[in-house]
């Protein structure tokens, strides 16, 4: 693997976003954060409050989302989504509806950003053989290069008077952070560190970038001037801390480290003071960005527990979560439709929290209160279909024997359908079995022969015959001695 290649794929991995800077009010809380987790096998976005608290998936998707901003007014996530080989960039809702494609180039655009007015979102795109930075419409429209480089160009952020964009660049030899105009021209390099500096993000009040850099031996969140004056180590810490983010007031910087042994999102004062963790989950939390809290606000979602008793699996339900709510959560007054899953031979006999306890189907629905639920599908062994089993014979000898004699909860003589029985011939002295009929093995000769019951009364016959006799007369031998 070359260099290069190396650097990109430490770019990818590492960069973070911030906010724009916007004069919406704020939620409590200072807005909302969202961030990708692989907690559910595989990538997702989630976002939840600034506190850490009200965590919802927003994506719940078999594909892998990653690299979401927020939009100035806080109601729409800009993210990139991969499907198969491809990486494109999408728009939705911050509550995961009205997902909308913007790019279909068949090279990998990703890491967007809006512009501090909300009419453009800046990106990071390779199809032009490298990585160079572009800007689009917020519909996906006009999509141009604001740089056309040889190295990689990526992870590009909006200063807050949308008049510059900070972004990352190996061009010097190694990736460090670059500043231009917002129409590409006048880039100038304000970091020359020989290791990796790049995940550079704008503070809402337009006087410092926050970045990752690699120059202390380690992944670290540094802060500088946006001349590139003044760069300070925010975290020093042996673990690995990248992907910088701003809060939308500009007091503090959420970020992703390993310290704790696993990816997880923290926050810090801007300083670096007071670091917090937000998140613990098994799987790595990274990627996160902070938007205000104004616009449509996240749903109040409770949660659904199914369950049953007897033997059969938990009633499935569909939807499996309200928009803007988590895996098996609901707003109040969503209707779910519940399907059973009773074992073989177990049937529903009633429900329990459902609009239709008394129903013994295997589908009813239920009508989602303001407050967790739990519903319940009652199985009970269905009462068995039992089915005759007629034995005889011909010729002389017994009826053939059956064990068992009679299947669990039938009459004697009686099966459930699909149950094996063993059947045992009793030919009468110097008779044999010459076949069978209605047997598993009617060509069979031996004393013994199976039967599987069908549904339906069923007769089985054991076919004797006597061996023949031999013909042939015996006459006696008369010797004669002679006499002497």
């Amino acid at each position: 693997m070359s260099i290069g290649a190396v650097v990109l794929i430490v770019l990818l991995l590492g960069l973070g976003r911030s906010a724009a800077q916007t004069d919406a009010v704020l939620a409590v809380g200072n807005g909302r954060i969202v961030f990708a987790s692989e907690r559910t096998g595989n990538w997702d976005l989630f976002v939840m409050d600034a506190d850490g608290r009200n965590v919802v998936n927003v994506t719940n998707s078999p594909a892998d989302e990653e690299r979401a901003g927020f939009s100035p007014d806080g109601k729409q996530l800009a993210f990139a989504r991969t499907v198969g080989d491809n990486t494109d960039i999408y728009l939705m809702n911050a509550d995961g509806s009205g997902v909308k494609r913007l790019t279909t180039d068949a090279a990998v655009d990703h890491g967007p950003q809006w512009s501090p007015d909300g009419k453009k979102i800046a990106f990071r795109t390779d199809r032009d053989g490298n990585g160079n930075v572009y800007v689009m419409n917020s519909d996906g429209s006009g999509q141009t290069p604001l740089t056309d480089n040889p190295a990689d160009d990526s992870g590009p952020d909006w200063a807050p008077d949308g008049q510059k964009i900070v972004f990352s660049s190996t061009r010097a030899g190694n990736s460090d952070v670059f500043v231009m105009n917002v129409d590409g021209s006048e880039q100038v390099q304000l970091t020359t560190d020989p290791s990796a500096d790049f995940g550079a993000s704008w503070s809402p009040d337009g006087t410092r970038i926050v970045f990752r850099s690699g120059r202390d031996g380690k992944s670290e969140v540094y802060v500088m001037q946006t001349n590139g004056q003044g760069q300070t180590n925010l975290t020093n810490h042996p673990a690995f801390d990248r992907g910088p983010a701003w809060s939308p007031d500009g007091s503090r910087i959420v970020f992703y480290s390993d310290r704790d042994g696993d990816y997880e999102i923290y926050v810090m004062d801007k300083d670096g003071q007071n670091v917090t963790r937000l998140t613990r989950s098994p799987g790595r939390d990274f990627q996160p960005d902070w938007g205000v809290g104004e616009g449509e606000p996240m749903p109040t979602c409770y949660a659904l527990t199914r369950g049953h008793t007897g033997q059969g699996a938990d009633p499935t339900a569909t939807p499996t979560r309200s928009a803007g709510c988590g895996a098996g959560q609901y707003v109040a007054g969503e209707t779910i439709a519940l399907t059973a899953a009773p074992s073989a031979g177990w049937r529903v006999v009633g429900w329990d929290g459902t609009n239709d306890d008394a129903g013994a189907s295997l589908t009813n629905t239920v009508t989602m209160p303001a407050a967790s639920h739990t519903i319940s599908a009652i199985y009970e062994q269905a009462p068995a279909v039992c089915y005759p089993l007629t034995r005889s014979h011909s010729g002389q000898g017994s009826d053939p024997t059956a064990t068992p004699t009679r299947a669990a909860g039938c009459g004697a003589g009686q099966y459930v359908a699909g149950e094996t029985i063993t059947l045992t011939a009793a030919p009468s002295a110097g008779w044999r079995v010459a076949g069978w009929d209605g047997t598993n093995d009617d060509a069979g000769a031996g004393l013994t022969n199976t039967v599987t019951m069908p549904a339906a009364s069923h007769t089985v016959t054991v076919i004797y015959v006597q061996p023949p006799t031999d013909s042939r007369v015996v006459l006696p031998i008369i010797l004669h001695v002679a006499q002497r």
